[in-house]
């Protein structure tokens, strides 16, 4: 877990400033007269305005995260049983499809269920994010 923040550090951080840099900082300025502290600016004004950024990071962490194959491998070689599904999913089609020889019958059924399953959380993620997408296409598209 430690590797994949690491590695997202970056990216997140280009996006969370890209965010940042469309707030204008009237609102800033209109929250300090006001008598807000720096906290409070960033939880009530900053981050109801960053939901669609937050929302993003969260689907690509997830899709990274379910889609991983090359540390699990690296790392946990021996360890199959801690191997995540992506890496399972791979190895379910190289033991049902690739290695039927002559004459053995491929199963299909098999690798399309296990392609389904791979899918369904990803989708189901991104169904509970959309509305946030969709929130950030609409504030983009919106001219002062």
């Amino acid at each position: 877990i430690l590797t994949e923040i690491i590695k997202g550090s970056g990216w997140g951080t280009v996006i969370y400033i890209a965010g940042i840099s469309g707030i204008d900082p009237n609102l800033y300025e209109a929250a300090e007269i006001d008598g807000a502290g720096f906290f409070r600016i960033i939880f009530s004004i900053y981050m109801p305005m960053l939901k669609p950024i937050v929302a993003l990071m969260i689907l690509q962490t997830f899709i990274g995260q379910w889609n991983d194959y090359l540390f699990p491998v690296l790392f946990l070689p021996s360890a199959r049983d801690l191997w995540p599904i992506g890496v399972l999913s791979v190895k379910i089609q190289s033991d049902y499809l690739y290695t039927a020889g002559v004459g053995g019958l491929m199963n299909y059924p098999m690798v399309m269920a296990m392609g389904i399953f791979m899918m369904i959380p990803p989708v189901v993620v991104y169904i509970t994010c959309q509305k946030y997408f969709v929130q950030g296409l609409t504030l983009g598209g919106i001219k002062s």
